[in-house]
Parts: C-alpha cells; sequence; structure tokens
C-alpha cells in the first residue's frame, strides 16, 4: 500500500497523455481514426460507420460521443442530406460526400496529437502558438508513416523524460533511454492507427476494448525499461488512473453511457455531426486539442514545481557538517547525515546505470545535477570535480546544442564562473522548444548573475517578474537581493513567505530560510534573533555545518569565545574546510594560543591554494579573507583584483577596497568604494571600508558620515565581523 501511494503521488500528476475528452470525471479516454470531427446540438450519441475505432470530441463543457456501429439493421431513410434510422433511438447519419468536410481531428493512438506534438507548450496559456497540433490533426497516418512528425515525437519524448526521469529513479523504477522509449511505443504511435493481429490475445496495445487501461499502459510503454520486473501493466496493476468508468458501460451497441449533461449553453452549430467548411474549422481544432491537453499541461504545471523545488536551492555553494547541535526547537527534523546519506545512495543508483549505458547522455545529465547537490552540501573540490567530469562526458555524447545545459549552467554559476554560465544559457535560448521551467530558472540565474556583476536595477526587475509569477522560483533570490541593497524588513518579509511556502517534505531550503534570515538579524545587529532563527534552522536540518559556523560567530560576537572554539574545533574536525580553520586560528590568537594559531593558519592557507589551482573562480573571493586576515597583503589585493575582475558587483567592490586599504592604497580603496556606493547596493561592511578610506586620507566629515551610516545599519558592527 505504501508503495501504490507513492507512486501515485508522483506520477498521477504526470499522466503524460490525457484521460477521456468524453468523461469529465477522469476515465479512459477513447479513440477515432477518422476524416471527420464530431458535434452535435443534443446530448444524444451519434454513430460513425466509416472507422473502425470508437472516439470522442469535447467542445465547452458538453461531449458528444462517437462510435463505432458493428450492424446497422434498421432500413434507413435519407431525408435532407441526413440517413434516420428512425424512431427515439434512431440515429442520424450525414450523407454529403467527404469533400464537404474539414478534418479537424484525428485519434488512434492514445493522445499521440496531444501530448506527442510540442508537449512542451501544454495548453499554450503563455500565449505560445499552438497551430502545430492542428497541422498534426490535419495530416494522416500515411504522412505519420513516413516521419513526417518524428522530430516532433521525438522532442516531446525527450522532454518527458528529462522531466520525470529523476522522479522514477527516486520511487526505485528504471526509466527507458529514449531509444528504448523508441523501440517500445513508436510502433504504437506511429503511424497513428488503432493496430490489430486478430491472431494474437486481444487487448490494447493489439486492438482496444472500452475497458483497456489504454492510459497507463502507455505510460509504462513511454516511460519504463520494460522487463520482467517492470512488465506493461506495471502502472495498470496499481491501477494509476481509474480502473473504471464512472458510469458502467451498455452490453450492447453503442454501449457507451450518454454524454454528460451540458452545464452552460455552447455556441450555435449546424444539427450535424461533422459541418462543412465555413462553419466550424480549425477553431474547434484548437479547443479539442487544448481540452484533451489539460492533463499534460498538469504534468507541465507539477513538473515546475518539483523541479524548481529541487534547482533553486542555490543560496549557499557550501554544506552541513555533522556536529554537536546548539539546542534545537521541539519539533526536530531530518539529520543533515541522513540527507547526505540519502542522496549517495542515489548518486551510486545513477553512476550504476550511467555506467551500464555508455552513450545515454540524459542518465548523465541527472547524475550531474545529484553530484552537483552533493557538491553544494560538501564544498569539497573534488565533488565539484566530479561534477565537471560527469558535464563533460555528458556533452560528448549529445548532439550539438543539445546535452546537460541547465545544470552546465548551474554548476558554472556556483563556481562562479559566471560567462560560461552565461554560454550555456544562450544555447538554451535557441533551442526550437524551451521547457517553461527551464525557462523561469534560467531568468533567475540571468538575474543572479547580473547582481555578481553590480547590475542591480536589470537584476531587480528580473527578480521582481519571476517573483510575481512563479513565487517558488524567485521568492528568497530577491530576498537577499534586498538585504545587498539596504532593505532587511522587506527582505526579512519575503523570506518569511518563502518559508511559509516551502513544505516540510524540503528541509533543506526550509532550514536555508531560517538561515538567511538569521544572516539578516546578524547585520543589523540584532543578536538575540538571530540566534533564535539559526536555532530553528539547526531544527529543520541538524547538523548543517552552515547553521553551526554562524552560531559560533554569534557567540564570538558575544564574547563567549569558549563556546564558539567548540563548535569551531568540531567543525574543522568534521568538514575540514579551511574558512573554519580561519575562524579557529583567530579565536586562538585571541586566547593567546598562538602556536595552535599559526599552525592552523598554514593548514588553511594550503587548502586555499588548492583550491584555488583547481577553481580559481570559486576560491578567489573567499581565500582573500584568509590574507586579508593573516597576510600577506600583497597576495590578498591580487586575489582581490581577480576575483573583482570575475564579478564585479558589491561584494568584490568591498573586499578590493580592503586589500587596498591593507596595502597602504587609501585613495583607490576610496575609489572603489565610491563606486559601490553610486549603486543600490548597501552594506555596514561598505560603509565601514568607506569611512576607514576617508580616515586615511584626512577626510573627516566623509568619515563621520560613513560612521553614521554604519551605525545606522547595525549599531553592534565591528571590523572583526564576518563577511557574508
Amino acid at each position: 500500500m505504501k508503495t501504490y501511494v507513492t507512486i501515485h503521488a508522483v506520477l498521477a500528476a504526470a499522466l503524460l497523455f490525457a484521460p477521456a475528452c468524453g468523461d469529465d470525471k477522469g476515465t479512459s479516454d477513447t479513440d477515432a481514426t477518422t476524416t471527420t470531427a464530431s458535434t452535435t446540438d443534443t446530448t444524444a450519441s451519434t454513430t460513425d460507420t466509416t472507422g473502425p475505432t470508437t472516439g470522442t470530441v469535447t467542445t465547452e463543457d458538453e461531449t458528444a460521443t462517437t462510435t463505432t456501429s458493428p450492424t446497422t439493421t434498421t432500413s434507413p431513410t435519407t431525408t435532407n442530406g441526413t440517413t434516420d434510422t428512425g424512431g427515439e433511438e434512431g440515429f442520424v447519419f450525414p450523407t454529403e460526400p467527404f469533400d464537404a468536410y474539414v478534418q479537424i481531428d484525428r485519434h488512434g493512438a492514445v493522445e499521440a496529437g496531444t501530448a506527442g506534438i510540442a508537449a512542451a507548450l501544454g495548453l499554450g496559456l503563455g500565449g505560445q502558438d499552438l497551430s502545430i497540433r492542428d497541422d498534426y490533426n490535419a495530416s494522416n497516418p500515411a504522412e505519420d508513416a513516413a516521419g513526417m512528425w518524428l522530430p516532433e515525437i521525438g522532442a516531446s519524448i525527450t522532454f518527458f523524460h528529462d522531466a520525470f526521469d529523476d522522479d522514477l529513479m527516486m520511487l526505485n523504477l528504471v526509466p527507458a533511454t529514449i531509444d528504448e522509449t523508441v523501440a517500445q511505443a513508436g510502433p504504437v504511435i506511429i503511424p497513428d492507427t488503432i493496430k490489430y493481429d486478430p491472431s494474437k490475445p486481444t487487448g490494447y496495445p493489439n486492438g482496444r476494448a472500452l475497458t483497456d487501461p489504454v492510459v497507463d499502459i502507455t505510460l509504462a510503454a513511454v516511460l519504463l525499461k520494460l522487463g520482467p520486473d517492470q512488465p506493461l501493466t506495471l502502472f495498470a496493476d496499481l491501477p494509476l488512473n481509474p480502473p473504471e468508468n464512472d458510469v458502467p458501460f451498455k452490453a450492447e451497441f453503442p454501449f457507451l453511457a450518454p454524454p454528460h449533461p451540458r452545464r452552460r449553453p455552447r455556441l450555435p452549430t449546424a444539427p450535424r455531426s461533422c459541418q462543412p467548411p465555413g462553419s466550424r474549422t480549425r477553431g474547434l481544432a484548437a479547443t479539442v486539442m487544448d481540452r484533451k491537453t489539460i492533463l499534460v499541461s498538469a504534468v507541465l504545471a507539477f513538473g515546475a514545481s518539483a523541479l524548481l523545488s529541487r534547482f533553486f536551492f542555490r543560496g549557499e555553494t557550501s554544506a552541513p557538517s555533522i556536529v554537536a547541535p546548539e539546542a534545537r526547537a521541539a519539533s526536530a527534523g531530518p539529520s543533515y547525515a541522513a540527507l547526505l546519506d540519502e542522496l549517495d545512495r542515489r548518486i551510486d543508483s545513477l553512476q550504476k546505470r550511467a555506467d551500464g549505458r555508455p552513450g545515454d547522455w540524459l542518465t548523465r545529465m541527472h547524475l550531474a545535477s545529484a553530484l552537483l547537490e552533493r557538491a553544494g552540501l560538501t564544498n569539497q573540490i573534488h565533488d565539484f570535480a566530479r561534477v565537471e567530469a560527469v558535464l563533460d562526458d555528458a556533452f560528448s555524447m549529445a548532439p550539438a546544442g543539445s546535452g546537460p545545459l541547465l545544470v552546465a549552467a548551474r554548476f558554472n554559476y556556483s563556481i562562479h564562473r559566471l560567462a560560461e554560465a552565461e554560454k550555456h544559457l544562450d544555447m538554451m535560448d535557441r533551442r526550437a522548444v524551451p521547457r517553461r521551467d527551464e525557462q523561469t530558472i534560467a531568468r533567475v540565474l540571468r538575474a543572479e548573475i547580473a547582481v555578481q556583476r553590480g547590475q542591480y536595477e536589470a537584476a531587480f526587475a528580473e527578480l521582481t517578474a519571476v517573483a510575481a509569477a512563479a513565487p517558488v522560483a524567485a521568492t528568497a533570490e530577491l530576498a537577499l537581493y534586498h538585504a545587498k541593497t539596504g532593505d532587511p524588513a522587506q527582505a526579512e518579509a519575503l523570506l518569511d513567505a518563502a518559508f511559509q511556502a516551502t513544505g516540510p517534505k524540503d528541509p533543506r531550503r526550509r532550514a536555508w530560510m531560517k538561515l538567511q534570515l538569521g544572516v539578516v538579524a546578524m547585520e543589523r545587529g540584532d543578536l538575540r534573533l538571530a540566534l533564535k532563527h539559526l536555532q530553528e534552522a539547526d531544527g529543520e536540518l541538524s547538523g548543517w555545518w552552515l547553521v553551526q559556523e554562524h552560531i559560533a560567530e554569534i557567540h564570538n560576537r558575544r564574547d563567549d569565545h569558549a563556546r564558539a572554539i567548540e563548535i569551531y574545533e568540531a567543525l574543522v574536525r568534521t568538514a575540514d574546510l579551511p574558512q573554519h580553520m580561519d575562524a579557529l586560528a583567530g579565536l586562538y590568537r585571541h586566547t593567546g594560543e598562538s602556536q595552535r594559531a599559526e599552525e592552523l593558519i598554514a593548514r588553511a592557507a594550503a587548502r586555499w591554494e588548492e583550491q584555488l589551482a583547481r577553481f580559481p573562480e570559486s576560491a578567489m573571493g573567499h581565500a582573500l579573507q584568509h590574507y586579508l586576515q593573516f597576510g600577506p597583503p600583497a597576495r590578498a589585493l591580487e586575489l582581490a583584483q581577480a576575483n573583482h575582475a570575475v564579478r564585479p558587483g558589491g561584494d568584490a567592490q568591498v573586499a578590493l577596497a580592503q586589500a587596498y586599504l591593507q596595502t597602504g592604497q587609501p585613495a583607490e580603496a576610496l575609489a572603489v568604494a565610491e563606486q559601490a556606493l553610486g549603486s543600490p547596493y548597501r552594506t555596514p561592511r561598505l560603509h565601514d571600508v568607506a569611512a576607514k578610506a576617508h580616515a586615511a586620507l584626512g577626510h573627516t566629515q566623509g568619515a563621520e558620515e560613513q560612521t553614521a551610516l554604519l551605525l545606522a545599519m547595525n549599531p553592534r558592527y565591528s571590523s572583526d565581523d564576518h563577511a557574508h
């Protein structure tokens, strides 16, 4: 039962091929391989004797049903272009010639023309052009067989696997490769007809009965690597879709129950199952196709939400370690250790799958994404190196202009290779059918790159727009913008809103929200509130080293050096990161343990240089803090200049000004600080370095003005405060 609930929860929204168009309660769809579309002004069923299969077409909230007639026993009478079998139970058949009608729909395989054509556009609610689906409906199976629609169907299949393979793997299911999907589902979908071999058992996809669970079967063929452990009926055996109709089928022709009563008047139409040209042509086709793709649209919404939740936790590039936690909130969440263990199991599974599929770049994309998540948790250079290696491998397999572009953009942004990240985002923009969820992520990435470059107005406009359209994607990032531009109250309000919108199943992001609230409070000098937020963060995800290091910093600012040392010593043992060695060395110096301090300083310097050699853009901004604190100043200035060249935003400007001050260049320091002051960027550290530069140059009034601005932002500010 637990397995059923879990699979249903993940995949119920992912019905890639919509259920019944003729049943608004979600029953199985039916088929029509016909050359005409059927509508009627009444709720009576009509019969199509030209095709061997059954089908439905939906207009507004009413359904008209078309079914196969195996035998017509009543002698017909012809009146005004129709054939009437007579009586209340009779049927009306149009008798106009075939060329009097316009083909606006066709339907043989399950939703081949909806989910299979331009799937990423969904309902086109963003104004996308869906006319390609009208073109598909106007074509015929012979053109399918000639390969006319293969590129579009291939793009849709790739889209679905890209969105849902990782979810399947989390359920211990094995997704099919693109080639396997084509081999399994291709013969059913192309050409778009119902196939039937009388010598084989009847049952979809060999023929089709009204009771066949066609959506579940098709879903398995498209998504899963079929085999003894994953049969074609895997989803149907659950079942994933409703196992039966809401109204029993009839035992005799026309077999289907009457359509549901209409709930509002429809537009006037001719009383015919098909209208000649000029009455209802392509307009109806668009309506039909949109109604059929409602479930596909739900897939996209579900996929965007899930992917955004996974992609957008990028607020830190370092992570928790297993440390004795501070006192936590009563409702403690999971631990960092458990989170990392779960992630490692997923990585192992993906690695084994990749090893068994030497040409499958899509599996490597998911592996790289999981490895990037791990690198963010550990902040170890060997994890980042592994991400890079897997991405390189994936791109070597992918067609030109394709591949794991978004993961590559995220990776390069995380290590501050901004130009490289933009290159991959530009390649995404050139895709023929861009995915809406990826476009949203790309917009936020571009805005964050703009922040790093000091392009604050453009970043603010984009983050505001995305946060309004997709709050889960950009609210927290917009909050951080406000925190860096002197509006902590707005930052706190947005972070709190983002936290409230984040469910308990995402403890990492919830902890990160509380952590950022703690940082904002620290920057305002409210250490009591900051500690409260940080303890709540630890309650969401216990043992996270990023939370623990900030708790230690609060103890240090409150002169509880013994407690701060205790936490930092544990961090050095477990997380093994050079920034903790630096913090602990500073405390050892303060408490008179100079030998221990010097040992840690040397150890940290070696680690920083190792990181600088492997990922220089990533390490420069952090390593220069080591040299600003412990020297030599010339090395700090060298790194500060390189860092500023890569990402010339406010944080880099402040660090460069500090390095100029330490090397005896106050005029250069003031020039850089004034550049930052000319932008929306505002932090206590900026006012501090500006005040010191003014003082070094003898500008008493300027120094006093900047000091006043500093204390207005943080009355408890100290130059020894950690840079955030």
